[in-house]
């Protein structure tokens, strides 16, 4: 498991918002999709699933569906640390403006 607490000056929503990203298992240059929970300093969690195009694509082919929902879902070009926080950073923009909830984003834990 990893846990990240100290992020970059550039995420400034992530340090204004986030206590910590904790990923259940390390990153692998071979993973197509994680999931991975955010706490933020109020004490609420959220939880997310990060996946590439080509895994939603494989999923669907091989499942012969048409169409793919899923909660808490984001897209990256590739599952790495710097897309993950990028993807966060920005969901936690429309936070920051008071455009949506976390919860228009993430899963909620409770």
């Amino acid at each position: 498991m990893k846990t990240i607490k100290n992020f970059s000056p550039e995420y400034k929503n992530i340090n204004k918002y986030v206590d910590s990203v904790v990923i259940p298992h390390l990153l692998r240059e071979s993973d197509q999709n994680i999931d991975l929970f955010v706490n933020l300093r109020d004490g609420t969690s959220y939880s997310f699933t990060v996946s590439t195009p080509d895994d939603i694509k494989e999923m669907m082919q091989r499942d012969g569906l048409y169409h793919f929902i899923s909660p808490g879902l984001i897209i990256v070009k590739a599952i790495n640390l710097e897309s993950i926080l990028s993807a966060i950073e920005e969901c936690l923009k429309y936070v920051d403006n008071k455009s949506f909830p976390l919860d228009h984003f993430g899963v909620l834990q409770r």
